[in-house]
Order: structure tokens, then sequence, then C-alpha cells
């Protein structure tokens, strides 16, 4: 009895996971090509299915056995239905996924009269209690509910702008004009909005700044490759042992079976102590094997840290080393779970070294990592509702870095990546 149930558990775990793999596609690229290039894909995947069924019809004979004088079209048929329910269950599906996501996104740039743009302008929508600082070119992204319309409002050195909005036009970026009109002439609305959006503004600048100089004396300078702050959180690559780090989290790196032979995850147990090697092995005896990517929370001990992340970045078992898109999902993941915890600093070391290094180049590996924590702090990860404060890559053999880590940082934050996407290769 027991063998003939776990048939069914299998076989659903495995629908679940392919659905999952189905989900982050859509996430990964319904933003980045549009409805109907999706659906020529579906199209084209849809015939690919019908081939394949069609070869095995052919091949097996399996037609033959029910119609014996018309197996050429039965054939045919067969791999036509095949190419239907495929277009059918895709295009359903890709439907039913991408409604789920009622979020809107209004885009556009802040600009002087002449044209210029504004760097530094506070925007935000009415009703809306998000707001956004733009960037050198004076463009902003505002994430928004559904509805008729908005009004997107602007304040910048004592004045005030607006613009309305509407929902057949919010695929279009819009540009928020300042006049020449200062707060002091404009109206009454006007005035209002800009002293108090701006006050608000400078006491949170205030409280960034000092939360900002706090975490920077975390870093010490000699160890210092690269620092960057981007919005609210300071990102450093710094060399040297992860160990030395003080944060709230520390991340591992660890195969499926999550054995913690040597390097960095050894390591990690040895300093946290035998309380959290014990608990270590309590998970371990628990999941026996984890799938690769997910990953198990232990606390800090001896470490100093709040807690300990384990990801699996090796699956032993199907023989499945890291790749950029795996070392993607466990700093994403850790990022999540790292909010979700409360922290504000979290510190990683080159995920996937050691013995998988001959797979993934650590530069590789360091080139998704800051890619992920560059997303978060942008904003990207509409999974999270806050972010975290300082990001810290330790990299301990200066070999590994084989580019240009600030040039790196820099294209990331100017040209910010798709939401949870992939790396680009």
């Amino acid at each position: 009895m027991a063998r003939s149930c776990r048939l069914p558990c299998l076989t659903s775990q495995r629908g679940d996971e392919a659905m999952k793999v189905f989900r982050e596609l859509i996430a990964q690229y319904g933003e980045r090509y549009s409805t109907a290039t999706i659906y020529i894909a579906f199209v084209i995947v849809s015939l690919l299915v019908s081939v394949i069924l069609f070869g095995i019809f052919h091949s097996t004979g399996v037609m033959k056995l029910v119609f014996a004088n018309a197996v050429e079209q039965a054939e045919f048929g067969g791999a036509f239905a095949g190419f239907i329910a495929t277009l059918v269950f895709l295009i359903r599906s890709y439907n039913i996924e991408t409604s789920k996501d009622t979020m809107l996104t209004i885009t556009g740039n802040v600009l002087l009269p002449d044209g210029n743009p504004i760097e530094g302008a506070f925007v935000f929508v009415e009703g809306i209690d998000r707001r956004k600082e733009t960037d050198s070119t004076g463009w902003f992204a505002i994430k928004v509910d559904e509805q008729e319309s908005w009004v997107v409002r602007a304040s910048y050195e004592g004045r005030a702008a607006q613009v309305t909005v509407a929902r057949r036009d919010i695929q279009k970026p819009v540009r928020v004009i300042f006049t020449n009109t200062t707060m002091a002439e404009g109206s009454l609305g006007d005035q209002e909005f800009a002293r108090e959006y701006e006050q608000q503004f400078s006491k949170q600048q205030e409280r960034d700044k000092r939360s900002r100089e706090e975490f920077r004396d975390m870093a010490p300078e000699e160890a210092m490759v690269a620092a960057r702050d981007v919005e609210d959180t300071r990102l450093v690559v710094l060399k040297g042992n992860l160990l030395d780090a003080s944060v709230d989290i520390l991340v591992s790196s660890d195969d499926n079976h999550l054995r913690a032979k040597g390097g960095v995850a050894e390591s990690i147990l040895d300093k946290a102590g035998p309380e959290v090697i014990k608990e270590f092995k309590r998970h371990r005896q628990y999941y026996r094997r984890l799938r690769q990517g997910d990953m198990v929370i232990t606390t800090g001990g001896g470490t100093g840290a709040r807690a300990i992340f384990h990801p699996a970045v090796i699956d032993l078992d199907e023989n499945r080393w890291p790749n950029k898109d795996i070392i993607c999902k466990v700093v994403r993941s850790s990022l999540r779970c790292a909010v979700a915890l409360g922290a504000q600093s979290i510190a990683f070391p080159v995920l996937g070294g050691g013995t998988a290094s001959k797979y993934l180049k650590p530069w590789d590996s360091i080139q998704a990592i800051v890619a992920e924590a560059v997303n978060h702090a942008l904003g990207s990860d509409t999974c999270v509702d806050r972010r975290l404060r300082y990001i810290a890559l330790h990299v301990f053999n200066q070999d590994d870095i084989q580019g240009d880590i600030h040039a790196l940082i820099e294209h990331l934050v100017i040209k910010p990546r798709l939401p949870n996407s992939a790396v680009p290769r």
C-alpha cells in the first residue's frame, strides 16, 4: 500500500516543481517581451510537442491497434490534438499567472522646463505611501494598484509639479515637468504638498545618513575592494575571511545532504560551536536531502550572527553543479529570508567555490551575487516590503576577482535588471 501511495505523491511533487519553473519563467520574461511574442513562443513549443507525439505514434505503431484502416490519419489527428492541448494549457496557465499580479508600474522622467532631467526630485503617487527619488536621468518607477487613473506628484527645491496618468496610458513613460513657478507662488495645495513632503524626506535622509555612517564603519578600510551606497543599502566587497564579519546573517555554502565537508561550511560550523552543530545535524536527519537552491537556517552561536543560512548549491544525487541561475536563486532567497527575520545586514562568501569551482568560475559567482544585491537594493524585488541596509561579499581569494568590480556595480545600478531575472551571460 505504501508503494502504491508513493507514485501519486511523486507525480504531484514533480508537477508542482514544473509549475514552479513555469511561474519563474513567466516572472523572468513576462515583462521583457510582449504578450504576442510569448504567444508565438507557445505556438512553437506546441508544434514541437506535436512533432514528438507524431514520431512516437509512428515509431511505436500504437495507432494500428485502434485504427487499423486509417493509421496515418489517426497519427496526424493525435499529433494535432497534442498541439491544441499544449497550446491551450500554456496560454491558460500564462493568463492565470499573469492575472495574479495586480500591481502596475508608473515610470517616467522629472524634467525642468528646458527638458533637462532633475536628479534627486522626490516622486510619489497620491493616495499611496510609496516614494521614489529620481536618478541622474530624472527617471523613476513606482508600483501602483489597479484603478482608473493616478495623480503623480513631484517636489524639488521648493517646487511642486504633478501629472495625471490614465489607466490606458500606464505603459507609456510620463513626463513630470516643473514650471518656473516656485512653491510660494503656487497654489495652497501645492505649497502644503511640497512643504510637507520635503520635511518628511529631509528627516528620512538624515536617518538614512546616520544609518549609512554606522554601516560604513562595519567594513575595515584595509579589506575594502569596492563599496557603493545604492538607495538606502550599502554594498561592499571585501577581501578576507567571512568569519570576520559582524552582521546579522551569515550565509554558508553546502551540498543537498548538508555534509559541511570542508571550506566555508565547515569553518562556519566550527566557529558556531557544538550547540549549532547539533541543530545543524537535526536538520540533516530530518530533511535527508534538499533540492538544489533550498536552504536550512540555524542560530548563529559563536559567530555572533543572529542566524546562519545553509543553502544547497550542489545536488550530489543528480550530479547538478551550481550555475549562475542557482547562485541568483540562493542569494535572492537569502535576502528575502533575512528581511523576513527582521535583519539589517548580511554577508555572503563566494558561493559555489571549492570543488564546484571547476564548473562555475568564481568571477561568475561574484557577478551573480553582486547583481542580486543591487537588484534588492534598488527595490526591484517585489516580494519584500523593505530592504537590508548592509550587504557584504567576502572574497577569500583575491585572484577570484577577475574583472572591474566597481564598473560591474556601476553598470548594474545605471541599468537595473528586471525583477527576479537571471544574470545576463
